[in-house]
């Protein structure tokens, strides 16, 4: 099947260290981000605010996978 897209070699080898420090990173950030969140009390018109905010970037997000997606097999 032929593309109008030209080809993009992608990189399929990452040394173990550099895999280690990426895992330990998402890790480290994962952490933080959870012990905030259980720190912090926020207001309960803050919360509800950031749950439409949140909800409103997950559909978006997902309308854009589903829009490349689409570009990609049909157009």
């Amino acid at each position: 099947m032929s593309s109008a897209l030209p080809r993009v070699e992608l990189r399929t080898s990452y040394s173990p260290p550099r895999i280690a420090l990426y895992a330990v990173g998402a890790t480290a950030a994962w952490i933080l981000s959870v012990s905030i969140g259980a720190a912090l009390e926020v207001d309960a018109g803050v919360a509800k605010i950031a749950l439409i905010v949140h909800t409103i970037s997950l559909v978006a997000a997902f309308g854009a996978v589903l829009l490349v997606d689409w570009v990609v097999t049909c157009g």
